[in-house]
C-alpha cells in the first residue's frame, strides 16, 4: 500500500492548458462526489437539479437543452432521478405519452442542504486567492470558454 503522504503533489505547471483544466474539473468532480454521497445524490444529477430548483414544469428537451446534454442523456438521468425519489414527471394532458418534469419534495428540500455543499467546495478551490485574483481566473475561464465556444 502507498503511504499517500509520501506521494508528491501531481505536478501540473509544465502542462498544456487543456490537461490542467481537465484535471481541475476532475478535482471538482471527485470533492463534489464525496460530499454528496451521503444524500445519495449522484454529481451527474447537480445540472438537472439546479435547473429544477430554478424553474420546476420543463419539458426533458428544455432541461437537456439547458444543461447541454443529448436526449438520450436526459432521459437516462431523468430515469435514475425518478428512482432516486428526486422528480415526478407530470403528463401535459392525461393520457397522452409526453411529460414535464417537476421535483418532489425530497428533491425541493435538498436544495438546503447542497447548495451551500457546492458553495463551499468553490470555496475551497480558491480558499488562498484574492477576491482579485479569483475575479481574473473567472474572467480568464470565461473568455477561453468563449474563444472555444465561438471557434
Amino acid at each position: 500500500m502507498i503511504n499517500d503522504s509520501n506521494v508528491p503533489p501531481l505536478s501540473l505547471s509544465n502542462e498544456r492548458l487543456a490537461h490542467i483544466v481537465k484535471q481541475l474539473s476532475r478535482d471538482f468532480h471527485q470533492v463534489l462526489d464525496e460530499k454528496l454521497q451521503p444524500f445519495e445524490v449522484n454529481r451527474g444529477f447537480w445540472p438537472y437539479l439546479r435547473e429544477l430548483w430554478n424553474e420546476e414544469g420543463l419539458s426533458q428537451r428544455e432541461l437537456s437543452d439547458r444543461v447541454g446534454f443529448s436526449g438520450p442523456t436526459t432521459n437516462a438521468f431523468i430515469g435514475r432521478m425518478k428512482s432516486a425519489d428526486l422528480i415526478e414527471l407530470i403528463p401535459i394532458k392525461k393520457g397522452k405519452p409526453r411529460s414535464l418534469v417537476y421535483l418532489t419534495k425530497r428533491g425541493r428540500e435538498l436544495r438546503k442542504e447542497l447548495e451551500p455543499i457546492a458553495e463551499n467546495v468553490n470555496a475551497l478551490a480558491v480558499k488562498d486567492m484574492t477576491k482579485e485574483e479569483i475575479e481574473l481566473f473567472k474572467n480568464f475561464l470565461l473568455r477561453a470558454h468563449q474563444n472555444l465556444s465561438s471557434n
